[in-house]
């Protein structure tokens, strides 16, 4: 399948909402750091998706993130201000996939919410790698009744 690699350097930055609402910032969008960040990663794309002149943005899509943070100079790094995020975005076949309904980053907020609150981990930043996927459920025929 085809893909779209894409690779921003620099320390890997989440999308932080504050913490307050007022008439001029209604939702409590993002931060001013990850607003940038958003607004580079959004170039970045647009770049990647330019050079492909043929991918056709309504299909599925397999999204695979890396982020890559730098090592403290206490343990011989470069400290602060480096890192990487590479990103691999590559179209599927349409199909059992389930493209409606809630995101899928969505649903697995919910999982490490619930992961945290349920004691399974502290905090769900120790959660180092997530997939997650939403595929529509397999039409079962009365050949498979008996199969369970």
């Amino acid at each position: 399948m085809r893909g779209l690699r894409i690779s921003m350097e620099g320390r890997p930055i989440a999308y932080a909402r504050p913490s307050f609402q007022s008439k001029s910032n209604p939702k409590g969008a993002g931060t001013p750091q990850s607003k940038r960040a958003l607004r580079e990663l959004t170039l970045l794309v647009q770049g990647a998706v330019r050079r492909l002149p043929d991918w056709d943005p309504t299909l599925p899509v397999r999204v695979d993130v890396s982020f890559t943070f730098a090592r403290p100079k206490a343990e011989g790094g470069r400290g602060q201000g480096h890192g990487r995020t590479e990103i691999l975005v590559e179209q599927v076949r349409p199909g059992h996939w389930d493209t409606g309904h809630a995101d899928v980053d969505n649903l697995s907020k919910l999982v490490m919410e619930a992961l945290q609150h349920g004691g399974a981990v502290k905090n769900d930043m120790q959660v180092v790698r997530l997939k997650g996927w939403k595929v529509k459920e397999r039409v079962r025929h009365e050949t498979d009744q008996g199969r369970d």
